[in-house]
């Protein structure tokens, strides 16, 4: 079996991973690299740059970086130009992780695909109706999809799905990690399981691409910018994480992975006032620290996808904690309920 897999995060290309090295071990894996998040890091980061390669099993990667987008020549140049990458190869299963993505659903018609399997994508994989469009903008953006098709000379029988990420009809089956926390329908959900993590994870391990770096208790905070967009009070957050460094009695270093948009000022009032904390800028996805760091204690986030698979991962109880609840209006109810049920503790 032929299996194609379309990735835009580090998040989905470590999903990809575990699929390939797991379930999907005996199969001839192929990558596609679809306007990648944060590309130009990946290559400097040893173990996202192993994943996205050959070297790793897969038989060949497609570069995609900027494919349909604006600039790129015109939209038959640029199905031409993926048919000639891919050649003769047909694949027999394709998996996203958005299938509501635009340009990913157009690559599967272009490959002559009518169905596929979606994969985790965090807590939107969860969601009833994630980033669900108004009957006006579905049919928009539908017109746009069949007219794309027109002028780029794709025929395809694929059912193009415009309303909300989870809605596609032509998608078969999910991978999930957490199967049990879907809030929605799924024609087959599929656990991936603690084993299948294992041996993706014993492979990197062997590769010397994950090591345990921390020597002692560790809290790692997942910043959100919700102060920054005016949602939650400075203090409130502030007050917030002192607590977490109460509960351990002040003897954890605190990890602060910043978000992109964090004020600089806002960052060193809390190096200030929270002992030991320390800025953590790494790419690796945070669940692979999970597998690798066995002195990560404390995992604080506001509504994070980073907050749902700690046991799954660790294989043993980290501390998984949401500032949601200091939110001014209060987080959407499914976000909430979703994180309940994945055992994550709300801060008040």
């Amino acid at each position: 079996m032929k299996n194609l897999f379309i990735v835009h995060t580090p998040f989905n290309l470590m999903t990809a991973f575990i699929l390939s090295k797991s379930i999907f071990a005996e199969d001839d894996n192929y990558l596609a690299i679809m306007h990648p998040q944060s590309f130009d890091s990946w290559k400097d980061v040893p173990v996202l740059n192993y994943m996205h390669s050959e070297e790793c099993g897969y038989k060949k990667v497609l570069p995609l970086l900027r494919w349909f987008r604006s600039g790129q020549g015109s939209y038959r140049k640029q199905v031409e130009e993926v048919r000639n990458m891919v050649g003769d190869i047909v694949f027999d299963r394709a998996f996203l992780a958005v299938d509501i993505d635009i340009q990913a659903q157009l690559l599967l018609a272009v490959l002559g695909l009518k169905n596929y399997y979606r994969y985790d994508e965090g807590m939107w994989s969860y969601y009833p109706g994630g980033h669900n469009r108004t009957w006006l903008r579905e049919k928009f953006h539908l017109f746009e999809l069949n007219t794309i098709c027109f002028f780029a000379g794709i025929k395809s029988e694929l059912e193009f799905n415009t309303a909300w990420i989870g809605g596609s009809r032509a998608a078969i089956g999910d991978y999930l990690y957490g199967p049990q926390l879907l809030m929605r329908k799924s024609p087959n959900a599929v656990e991936i399981t603690k084993e299948m993590i294992k041996k993706a994870v014993r492979n990197l391990q062997e590769k010397g691409l994950l090591k345990s770096h921390f020597d002692s208790k560790t809290i790692i905070y997942l910043s959100q910018p919700l102060v920054e967009k005016g949602e939650v009070n400075e203090k409130d957050e502030l007050d917030g994480l002192l607590k977490i460094m109460a509960k351990f009695d002040g003897k954890a270093q605190f990890l602060y992975k910043p978000h992109a948009i964090d004020t600089q000022k806002k960052i060193e009032k809390y190096k200030k006032a929270i002992p030991g904390m320390s800025i953590f800028n790494s790419k690796v996805p945070v669940e692979l620290l999970y597998a690798s760091e066995p002195h990560i204690d404390a995992v604080v986030s506001y509504a994070s996808s980073g907050l749902m698979f700690g046991e799954k991962f660790a294989d043993r109880k980290i501390n998984m904690l949401s500032l949601a609840d200091l939110c001014a209006k209060p987080i959407d109810a499914d976000a909430h309920k979703i994180m309940e049920n994945a055992g994550v503790e709300f801060i008040e």
